[in-house]
């Protein structure tokens, strides 16, 4: 595959591998996996395989960027934007290897893993929102409702919506997040800029005229 984005991903979970194996050793033999609310570890499992659980995930989010563009059905086929595609499942493994950098912080310093994780998830969704009106109609990736899958016209006008509001809200939310805003604020804020495209693609499918003003 003559993809730059795949062979990022590649050499990405590469990479959590190796630092994974390096590290493994000093690793406690309980890996958390899970927080609270409070950023406090409430789940854990052993060493192994728990230590390269994400690392695991990441090589088959790897065998993703062949699956799905295989599975896809002809009219809602990726290869109409296989670039932003790509790009988008790359920042998913970024967005792995993000956490995993995370879990290993909290073994060895015990850093607020929860408001890290926020700023992490904010910016992820600045960097979709950048690229999100280049999607074209799929199963994969982007607002996928009955509404915008339903109609071109619809899908179009949501994601110019939800491109826009990622951008915006990604960076204030990091910026939040950085001037340490309460973790309960910053999940709130959080869900509305998420969320708030998909009864958008329905108030759009509802509108009279929706149709000719979505497209």
């Amino acid at each position: 595959m003559n993809n730059r984005w795949f062979w990022y991903s590649v050499a990405l979970s590469a990479a959590v591998f190796a630092v994974t194996i390096v590290l493994y050793p000093r690793l406690p033999q309980m890996m958390p996996i899970h927080w609270n609310i409070q950023g406090q570890a409430d789940n854990y499992a052993p060493k192994w395989p728990g230590a390269f659980l994400i690392a695991f995930m990441m090589a088959g989010w790897c065998v993703c960027f062949w699956l799905l563009r295989w599975l896809s059905p002809r009219d809602y086929d990726t290869e109409r934007f296989r670039e932003t595609f790509s790009y988008i499942l790359f920042c998913v493994a970024a967005l792995l290897a993000y956490i995993h950098a995370l879990t290993l912080y909290f073994v060895f310093g015990r850093i607020d893993f929860s408001r890290w994780m926020m700023g992490g998830l904010f910016l992820f969704f600045a960097l979709l929102g950048n690229v999100l009106g280049r999607v074209k109609r799929n199963f994969w990736v982007g607002v996928r409702t009955p509404w915008t899958l339903a109609d071109e016209g619809v899908w179009n006008a949501t994601h110019r919506l939800a491109g826009r509001l990622w951008v915006a809200g990604g960076i204030a939310g990091l910026i939040l997040t950085v001037l340490g805003v309460g973790y309960v604020w910053l999940i709130a804020f959080f869900l509305v800029v998420v969320i708030l495209p998909a009864p958008y693609s329905l108030y759009l499918s509802k509108k009279p005229s929706a149709n000719g003003a979505a497209h």
